[in-house]
């Protein structure tokens, strides 16, 4: 397996369609799947272009032989968020919504009479 390098990091973003948000030694790239963020995962600003960047694959829940698939084009966005499902990080598809059960109104209290003084 080879090490994932500061380029295979930028095109796993690319892949997963992360928003890079620039950072001081990392920029951070946020993966979002129906607006909520899944997962994030840094990649190094220096300019050494060959710095591992091995810790990606526990950032994103991926072993490291399925995250050097991913770098080499061999696995899809699609494919990911399917086994993030398998794994229970992505909630399936939410069921449609049911109406809240509707509570019964509390009984009505009758007026308390009042006693006559003896």
């Amino acid at each position: 397996m080879a090490r994932i390098t500061k380029a295979e990091a930028l095109k796993i973003a690319k892949k997963l369609e992360a928003v890079i948000k620039p950072g001081g030694a990392h920029d951070l790239a946020q993966i979002h799947h129906e607006g909520k963020r899944i997962a994030q995962f840094g990649i190094r600003r220096g300019s050494n272009q060959d710095a591992p960047h091995e810790y990606i694959a526990g950032q994103i829940n991926l072993s490291k032989p399925e995250c050097d698939k991913m770098a080499r084009c061999l696995v899809s966005r699609d494919d990911w968020i399917a086994q993030m499902k398998a794994k229970g990080h992505i909630a399936d598809d939410p069921p449609a919504a049911e109406p809240p059960p509707s509570q019964p109104e509390p009984p009505q209290k009758s007026p308390r009479r009042r006693r006559k003084p003896r």
